[in-house]
């Protein structure tokens, strides 16, 4: 087995591996016709189904090499059967990303480092954030298992420089400054690509406040959507801050 990626700021393989496993159990608990608020075309059997159908295609693409494989496949299961499917892929992808060296060249969607150590993150923070969905099928007050901040932070950090910068749509005027945790970024029109994003990390928190800021979590969760803008631990501050927001950030 090789080991996971030691130059990201938490253990990806640790975070797969309880975030998976709350996954499942959430699932289980909850039920798989319970509604997501915050989700309305989506109950968690859709979670569960997306989130698997994601792991087996992650897989294929790092034990292929290669994102030219059958992408994700929503399984023909359901019940009992469709939570098992979920535990065997979770398996199949844990198996394939530790079969892999982590410097090993493998393609990803978007402009980021293109090696296993990718696909140890990416999968990291989809299975994080489909957790929180899960666990959100208990109903309003649901009890979520908190994100710890490193993870929270690393998410923000791929959500901004990497997920944001593939949509269209954008209708920003200046950029905006994100900030979390000690770290931020600077968001702004594409001066190349009308319509997008382009993201830059701010090392020097010496200048102005930000515009959007929060615990990371709960910043990382209102980015995804998961949290509503208006979120009583969220600070928007201007119009500007409000188009990002609404804005089209996330698939």
């Amino acid at each position: 087995m090789a080991p996971p990626p030691a130059d990201l700021p938490f253990d990806a393989r640790a975070v797969l591996l309880a975030e998976g496993a709350l996954l499942s159990s959430a699932a289980r608990r909850v039920g798989l016709d319970a509604p997501i608020a915050f989700l309305p075309s989506w109950c968690v059997r859709d979670a569960v189904a997306h989130t698997t159908g994601v792991h087996r295609w992650a897989a294929r693409v790092v034990e292929q090499h290669s994102m030219d494989v059958p992408g994700p496949v929503a399984p023909d299961v359901d019940g009992d059967a469709l939570l098992d499917h979920y535990d065997e892929g979770l398996a199949l992808l844990v198996a394939a990303l530790d079969a892999a060296d982590p410097e090993a060249t493998v393609p990803n969607f978007l402009r980021a480092d293109p090696t296993v150590r990718f696909w140890w993150r990416r999968q990291a923070h989809e299975t994080t954030i489909h957790r929180w969905d899960v666990e959100a099928g208990a109903g309003a007050g649901a009890a979520h298992q908190p994100i710890p901040d490193a993870v929270a932070l690393d998410g923000l950090d791929e959500l901004l420089t990497g997920m944001a910068l593939r949509r269209k749509g954008h209708t920003l005027e200046r950029p905006v400054l994100v900030a979390a945790g000690g770290a931020a970024w600077r968001l702004g029109p594409s001066p190349d690509d009308p319509g997008r994003l382009a993201a830059e990390r701010i090392a020097d928190r010496s200048g102005p406040p930000p515009d959007v800021s929060g615990p990371p979590a709960d910043l990382l969760l209102a980015l995804w959507k998961r949290l509503p803008a208006d979120h009583p631990t969220l600070r928007c501050s201007g119009d500007d801050a409000a188009v990002f927001l609404a804005g089209p950030l996330t698939p």
